[in-house]
């Protein structure tokens, strides 16, 4: 039961105190302003907010009861219930977007990432070793400790130039393909730059066989229908060749305005 001017505690039973003082919760809207109860009133029902189990009548009967969602209504002896309104929904605050050089950023998924950069005074952090293809080693560069990337801060200065080459990974040269009998394909496609020349290229995509002779590569071009031919022939042994250099093999010479797709085929058997 409740007792004037105090309360009553199922635990340590009378509570000859006064009623604790109502503190308004950051972000939640206040009750409406109806007045001070009568003299000599109390409240019946504990303050939404902060019910206290076992103190009064939960809902006295005729009281209305409140919506799905909304806090239990206050009452006054001798007065009108009325529903305070609900908190609103809680809605949490959006982190500030990183910023260019600092140590996280967020990828194409908006998933938080380490930033590596020399830039604006990020670090480098620790990484874990690349994933090197023996058919590609040239897709990693190495850097003065042996590690993969440039040294903590260092970037890479790119060339102006580059030939767009793609090697095709086929077991047998593509053009030996039967049209219809073979599905897509597997390749590697690759920027290569005009100085490159044909050794550092035939090394670049795995042909390091120590017998020169074997390390060779075919550049083809599509008939059609799925039909393959090529038209020139470079062997490892060769050293006019091999000293020529990308941008004398007039792959980066524009055609029709762009740079025409070198198609290789290489071998080191």
């Amino acid at each position: 039961m409740n007792f004037p001017g105090g309360g009553n505690n199922p635990a340590f039973g009378r509570d000859p105190g006064p009623p604790p003082p109502f503190v308004h919760i950051t972000g939640a809207p206040s009750p409406p302003d109806i007045g001070p109860p009568p003299p000599g009133t109390m409240l019946t029902v504990p303050h939404p907010y902060y019910p206290v189990p076992g103190m009064g009548m939960p809902f006295p009967p005729g009281m209305p009861m409140p919506a799905p969602g909304q806090p239990p209504p206050m009452m006054y002896y001798g007065g009108n219930p009325y529903f305070p309104l609900a908190p609103p929904p809680y809605t949490p605050a959006m982190p500030p977007p990183p910023q260019l050089g600092t140590a996280m950023a967020l990828d194409a998924q908006g998933l938080m990432y380490q930033y590596i950069s020399g830039l604006n005074g990020s670090a480098r952090f620790p990484q874990p070793a690349p994933v090197v293809d023996p058919d590609f080693p040239a897709a990693n560069h190495i850097n003065g400790t042996g590690g993969a990337g440039t040294e903590p801060g260092f970037n890479y200065f790119f060339p102006t130039e580059h030939a767009k080459v793609i090697v095709l990974k086929c077991a047998a040269p593509p053009w030996t393909l039967v049209p219809g009998t073979y599905g897509d394909i597997p390749f590697h496609a690759a920027k290569v730059p005009a100085n490159i020349t044909m050794a550092e290229l035939l090394v670049g995509f795995g042909a390091d066989n120590p017998e020169k002779a074997k390390n060779q590569f075919w550049e083809c071009y599509p008939q059609g229908g799925g039909k393959w031919g090529w038209k020139e022939h470079c062997t490892g042994d060769d050293e006019v060749m091999m000293a020529r250099t990308v941008r004398d093999m007039g792959w980066v010479e524009k055609r029709e305005g762009t740079v025409p797709t070198v198609y290789l085929w290489i071998s080191k058997s």
